[in-house]
């Protein structure tokens, strides 16, 4: 008798452990679907397009936020004065490098994307590629005019050299190098600085 009045608490726990294990399998596997890139994108290349900058529900957004951080006081000052000759020195000795490689030469027609206050382009002409320039949100003239890296203020093949490290900034990465490869000369070179691991400290 006791052991037909445990066979259905036995199922019942099984059948709620069953039940439960299912839910939870289902939770699990849902994938969600990836967002496709806002409507207001200047030209996004593909509705699938990878974001390494994650959190933005519009173009606008994304832009807004990449001007408050270049427009701040604070960051300017330190960029134009305590890093300005640190970062112009790590610049000349990276610069000077792909030139005895022969990857740059004085007469290259050069850019720097996403310069903000024109440190690697001051490097590059301190190196003697004077045909240089950079762009980013914010001009800082003579060294930096405005433009979007996501949409190049250029004709086709206009430089022989680019040079950026902000392709991790890009909303469109994609997009970011369609535009440098529609810019590029036939033969030109690009160079893309990556920071592969971030610390804080």
């Amino acid at each position: 008798m006791k052991a037909n009045r445990t066979a259905p608490i036995v199922l019942k726990y099984f059948f709620i452990s069953l039940i439960f294990s299912l839910l939870l399998l289902l939770l699990f596997s849902y994938q969600p679907h990836h967002r496709n890139p806002p409507t207001d994108d200047p030209e996004p290349s593909d509705e699938g397009d990878l974001r390494i900058r994650p959190g933005y529900s519009t173009y606008e957004g994304y832009i807004q936020r990449q001007l408050n951080k270049t427009l701040n006081p604070k960051l300017r000052n330190l960029w134009t004065t305590r890093d300005w000759d640190r970062k112009i020195n790590v610049f000349s000795k990276f610069f000077t490098d792909l030139k005895q490689k022969g990857l740059l030469k004085n007469e290259s027609k050069a850019l720097c994307v996403g310069a903000r206050v024109g440190q690697e382009v001051e490097a590059l002409k301190r190196v003697g590629v004077n045909d240089s320039v950079g762009i980013d949100l914010v001009p800082y003239p003579p060294l930096v005019l405005r433009g979007d890296f996501h949409n190049q203020p250029f004709e086709n093949e206009t430089f022989d050299f680019e040079f950026s490290n902000v392709f991790d900034h890009a909303l469109y990465p994609s997009k970011f190098v369609e535009e440098i490869e529609r810019t590029l000369r036939p033969g030109g070179i690009c160079v893309l600085h990556v920071a592969l691991v971030s610390t804080v400290g």
